[in-house]
């Protein structure tokens, strides 16, 4: 075997490749069966496909506007900037704006995603600023920032930042985001007492802490189609009690049931006797019949006059703890969250 060909082994792995994107030519070497193909032809081929070991060419990708407060690293169409705050042109930001502890980190890949090109048609260089929207994907890390405005957030009910009130922030975007965890994932919040800026995290005003789950970013008014998540073992807790309620009630109806089955027996098998040796006869229905229907109401009255009081405290009790809050004394087991919204 020639010095130039290192000996292949029975066990040697071959990677499959898409021809569609190679030159003919190395196809035509990839192919091959020989053992060793002759370098001399094919090397340059290789060297443009980025093929056996040769380094990648260039990606096709615009020049990130880089001022003097920044230091990058870049690769093709990835980019690492260490800087401050910035979300587009120089000016932007609270960096842009020559604000002090506003240091940021912006790690992109795919700058103007698939319009992105190296030249002009008239070979002029391009040059980009980052764009959170149009950006393929991105990871943004801010010591101060107003990141809901930077990336076009919609209001939620939770923790809006704006240009008055700015907070440290990660923000991470792209066409499919995946957290995996092979034990588990949590969303913890309102875990120190100040935040970065150094205010307070006291339970003063718990308004601004929490989650909102918005599934379909549209511009909206603040809060607009959110609503409380609810909380599973308050439900069942209050579902349980319904049923117990539903459950009396039932049994009440087929008791008042009942007493007007036996009022009605007691109707039929009633019998007078007459004076003639005291054979049996009709009853007098005129007053009989008056006098059943009173007793069948009185006892119905009697109760569900008893089970009426009782039946409406245990609703009022429901709502008033399950379905309440605000009030002292109500909401103790409140349905829905205080802190989590979704839409």
């Amino acid at each position: 075997m020639a010095d130039h060909c290192p000996e292949k082994t029975a066990t040697a792995e071959v990677k499959p490749q898409d021809p569609e994107i190679l030159p003919e030519g190395v196809e035509e070497a990839m192919g091959r069966t020989d053992p060793c193909p002759a370098p001399k032809k094919f090397a340059p081929l290789a060297k443009q496909a980025g093929t056996a070991g040769n380094p990648k060419p260039v990606y096709d990708s615009p020049t990130r506007v880089t001022t003097q407060t920044e230091h990058g690293l870049s690769k093709g169409n990835a980019f690492i900037t260490l800087g401050v705050d910035r979300v587009s042109n120089p000016f932007t930001g609270f960096g842009g704006r020559g604000h002090s502890h506003a240091s940021a980190i912006d790690i992109c890949v795919g700058m103007q995603a698939q319009r992105a090109k190296s030249y002009t048609k008239e070979g002029k260089e391009i040059f980009a600023n980052p764009d959170p929207k149009s950006d393929a994907a991105r990871i943004y890390m801010s010591q101060k920032s107003n990141i809901d405005n930077h990336f076009q957030l919609p209001a939620g009910r939770k923790g809006n930042t704006t240009e008055k009130e700015p907070r440290s922030a990660v923000a991470l975007k792209a066409d499919t985001l995946r957290f995996i965890a092979r034990e588990n994932i949590k969303l913890v919040c309102r875990t120190d007492q100040q935040n970065s800026l150094g205010g307070e995290c006291n339970n003063a005003d718990t308004s601004r802490y929490g989650i909102d789950l918005i599934g379909l970013a549209t511009p909206c008014e603040e809060g607009i189609g959110l609503q409380p998540l609810v909380k599973g073992d308050d439900l069942a807790a209050c579902l349980i009690e319904i049923l117990d309620l539903l459950t009396a009630v039932v049994a009440t109806f087929e008791n008042s049931v009942d007493i007007g089955g036996d009022v009605r027996d007691k109707n039929q098998a009633h019998q007078h006797h007459s004076p003639f040796f005291g054979k049996p006869s009709a009853p007098d229905f005129l007053k009989l019949l008056p006098q059943c229907a009173k007793a069948a109401i009185e006892e119905a009255i009697t109760v569900m006059g008893n089970t009426q009081i009782v039946y409406a405290t245990r609703i009022a009790a429901i709502k008033s703890k399950y379905l309440m809050q605000g009030l002292p004394g109500r909401g103790e087991k409140y349905i829905l969250s205080k802190y989590n919204n979704t839409n």
